[in-house]
C-alpha cells in the first residue's frame, strides 16, 4: 500500500462516518422537535375542548380562552422550531386560520346553546379547529422554517 493513497482512503472513510453521525444527530433533534411540538398540540386540544364544552351554554364565553390557549400553542411550537415569533403574530396566525371557520364557528355556537348535544358539539369543534391550527404551524415550521 502506498501511504498517500491509504491517507486518501482512511480520509474518505472518515467523513462517510462523520456525516452518517451528523445526519442521525439531526434526525434525532429534529424528532425530538416534532414530539415536543404534538405534545403541546395534544395537550392544548384536550384542554380547549373541555373548556369549550364545559362552557357551551354561556354565550362567547369559550372563545375568549380557547383563542388566548389556541396563541399560546402556536407561539410555542415556533418556539420549539425556532421560528421568531411574537405572541401578536400567533395571534395573527390563529385569527387568520380561524377566520375560514367563522361559518362553522357560528353554528357550533347557536347548536352549543342546546344542553348536552350543544356541549358535544362545541367539544368535538373546538378540539378539532386547535387540532387543525397546530397540525398547520407543525407543517408550516417543518416545510418552511
Amino acid at each position: 500500500f502506498e501511504m498517500p493513497r491509504l491517507k486518501a482512503y482512511l480520509v474518505t472513510q472518515l467523513a462517510v462516518i462523520q456525516q452518517a453521525k451528523l445526519r442521525k444527530l439531526v434526525e434525532v433533534e429534529f424528532k425530538d422537535k416534532e414530539t415536543r411540538a404534538w405534545n403541546r398540540v395534544y395537550f392544548i386540544t384536550a384542554i380547549n375542548a373541555v373548556l369549550s364544552g364545559l362552557t357551551s351554554q354561556i354565550g362567547h364565553v369559550s372563545h375568549i380562552p380557547v383563542t388566548f390557549l389556541q396563541m399560546f400553542m402556536i407561539y410555542q411550537i415556533a418556539n420549539i422550531y425556532q421560528v421568531p415569533m411574537q405572541l401578536s403574530g400567533a395571534l395573527a396566525f390563529v385569527l387568520a386560520e380561524g377566520a375560514k371557520l367563522t361559518g362553522m364557528q357560528m353554528a357550533t355556537h347557536l347548536v352549543g346553546l342546546v344542553p348536552l348535544w350543544g356541549n358535544a358539539i362545541k367539544f368535538s369543534v373546538s378540539g378539532g379547529l386547535t387540532y387543525a391550527l397546530g397540525r398547520t404551524a407543525i407543517t408550516m415550521a417543518v416545510v418552511d422554517p
